[in-house]
Order: structure tokens, then C-alpha cells, then sequence
């Protein structure tokens, strides 16, 4: 289960310091490696990150409920949650699309996490 810390948002300046790092789901484990961060065009602040499971399976991880815990990030959703995300590949951008088919999905991951508790 995760602490309660401080939630400050993560930044743009969080990036360098958190690329290669790990993700860490809610349950402790680890998910993958971080890779970077997908900024808003408009207000340039992260909104999603990319995380690598090997050398050719990605997925992205919205940054929302997200924290830093030294060169690890802390999310709130489980490996398996994260794995059976919509598959986007490597990528450095999303289209609003993609970002609305990954919101839906990680919405409804969230309320199925709270409901098996």
C-alpha cells in the first residue's frame, strides 16, 4: 500500500533525475525502467511517463497520483494493471486520442484496484 507523502508535482526538472530510474507500483513491486516524460504542448509539465518492461514493450503511466521517492517514481497502480494498459509503444508524444483511450483505461483500473481491496 502506498504512503501518504507529500504528493508535490512532478516537474519537467524531474526528468533527467528520474530517467533510468524505477517504477514502483502501489503493491511494491517494481514495473519497469523509467523512460521519459511526455510533456503538455500548451503548459509544457509532464502529464505521463513511458516505462520499459524490456527492450521492446513500453507502456505510459499518467503522472497523476505519482510521486518521486528518490531516482524511483511511486504510482498507484499494480504491474499487472500497468501491462495490460493499451499498448503505445515507445513513443514521445500521444495524440489526444491515445490520451483519452489511456485516461479511460487507468480511470477504471483505479476503481477496480479500490474495489478488490
Amino acid at each position: 500500500m502506498m504512503q501518504n507523502r507529500d504528493t508535490s508535482t512532478i516537474t519537467a526538472e524531474d526528468g533527467p533525475l528520474l530517467r533510468g530510474g524505477q517504477v514502483i507500483g502501489v503493491d511494491g513491486d517494481v514495473i519497469g525502467v523509467i523512460g521519459s516524460m511526455l510533456l503538455d504542448p500548451a503548459t509544457t509539465s509532464p502529464h505521463w511517463v513511458t516505462v520499459g518492461f524490456d527492450e521492446a514493450r513500453y507502456a505510459v503511466i499518467p503522472l497523476t497520483g505519482a510521486y518521486r521517492d528518490g531516482q524511483n517514481l511511486r504510482v498507484p497502480f499494480t504491474g499487472a494493471q500497468v501491462r495490460a494498459a493499451p499498448e503505445q509503444g515507445h513513443v514521445d508524444a500521444l495524440t489526444p486520442d491515445d490520451e483519452q483511450v489511456l485516461r479511460d483505461y487507468y480511470v477504471e483500473a483505479r476503481v477496480r484496484g479500490i474495489s478488490q481491496r
